[in-house]
């Protein structure tokens, strides 16, 4: 079956994941694309990103049970959906493609594939705090690439241009397993932060993924 899983979560969060197992022709009958998109899509020459683009709104027309879906994007490059007060975050790598939503709070969630190139950009996303907190798995690339994700889900879940991922968002130490959550801190400002619950797993051998499970200003 391509959809994997639908999940009411807590806080009123809705998380669905795609494993792509179809060819684009098959996903354009599933996806049911307004005429707009369709000439988008019909424009589309690689084909993964026509994979990709196609899964994650046939995923998301099923969790929001609605034959059509006019998606558009903000400023910053978030999709959401026209004239239907819902939240979404999306994303896809390799053969899978995740959507969340909740009726009114930002959502986050991203998906990573296992990649040997984390290691160099390491420095690049990971504060000097971090680099010493996560020391021991620096070498580590699945708990590389779940920093990394973590950071990714927090971005989405932010929506704010310019941010910082090695200085504006934080995340403690934590030991990686194949499963469980850690509370990380997003300070857009010197004087505003937030506190983010964020859940992880592993959705097979080369793949992690990330979510956003609660949010608290402090």
């Amino acid at each position: 079956m391509p959809l994997h899983r639908i999940s009411e979560l807590d806080n009123g969060y809705l998380l669905g994941l795609w494993r792509i197992t179809e060819q684009p022709e098959d996903l354009v009958q599933i996806a049911r694309l307004p005429s707009e998109e369709l000439n988008f899509y019909q424009r589309l020459n690689n084909h993964q990103r026509k994979l990709h683009w196609l899964a994650w709104r046939a995923l998301l027309k099923d969790m929001v049970n609605k034959p059509y879906l006019e998606i558009d994007y903000t400023a910053n490059g978030k999709p959401f959906i026209r004239n239907v007060s819902l939240q979404i975050s999306v994303s896809h790598s390799g053969p899978w493609a995740a959507c969340m939503t909740h009726p009114s709070q930002p959502t986050g969630v991203d998906v990573e594939a296992i990649r040997p190139r984390i290691l160099k950009v390491k420095e690049r996303f990971l504060s000097d705090k971090e680099l010493q907190w996560h020391d021991s798995y620096l070498n580590n690339l699945r708990h590389l690439i779940l920093l990394w994700c973590i950071k990714e889900a927090i971005y989405k879940f932010a929506d704010i241009s310019g941010l910082d991922f090695r200085n504006q968002i934080s995340i403690p130490p934590f030991i990686s397993l194949t499963q469980g959550q850690v509370l990380c801190e997003l300070q857009p400002t010197h004087n505003h932060s937030t506190k983010i619950l964020i859940k992880y797993e592993n959705i097979d051998s080369e793949h992690v993924m990330a979510h956003v499970a609660e949010s608290k200003s402090v």
